[in-house]
């Protein structure tokens, strides 16, 4: 069994971090209070708040039992997140293929190379590579489309 997750800084509530685990949430982010050297923002962030004797918030998304559908899951969220506005520290997401915000290079698109994307989907009905449908659902629902 997988377990896609987020991790919530206390202070808001926002949603910081996507990710995907086969163990409990809670061991895995044990790990990620260790970590030094994997994500240099979502460390600078865990170190932010635990100089504030706070700690991230782990909250269970989904539970899903093969492990590529709860790959695609943690795209999914990642994608969603990031189209709704959330400070995400992810990288990129788990084969390090870019997500529909982020670029090769793990830059993140503007706002307009985005809106861009997504006219010339809704133009000629082809997906751009890494778009699932329930992210350009959630895209065209943040706009007003259809």
């Amino acid at each position: 069994m997988y377990t896609v997750y987020a991790l919530l800084d206390p202070r808001d509530d926002s949603i910081r971090y996507i990710g995907l685990t086969a163990t409990d949430v809670h061991r895995r982010l044990q790990r990620h209070l260790k970590e030094t050297d994997i994500n240099p923002a979502k460390i600078a962030w865990i170190r932010e708040l635990r100089e504030l004797n706070l700690t991230p918030i782990p909250w269970e998304l989904e539970h899903i039992e093969e492990q590529k559908q709860a790959v695609f899951k943690e795209k999914f969220w990642i994608n969603f997140c990031l189209f709704g506005g959330e400070p995400l520290l992810n990288i990129t997401d788990t084969e390090n293929k870019p997500t529909m915000k982020r670029g090769n290079a793990g830059r993140v698109r503007t706002d307009e190379e985005v809106n861009a994307m997504l006219d010339e989907y809704e133009r000629t009905g082809k997906r751009p590579a890494g778009w699932t449908r329930q992210a350009l659902w959630a895209i065209k629902k943040s706009r007003g489309v259809r």
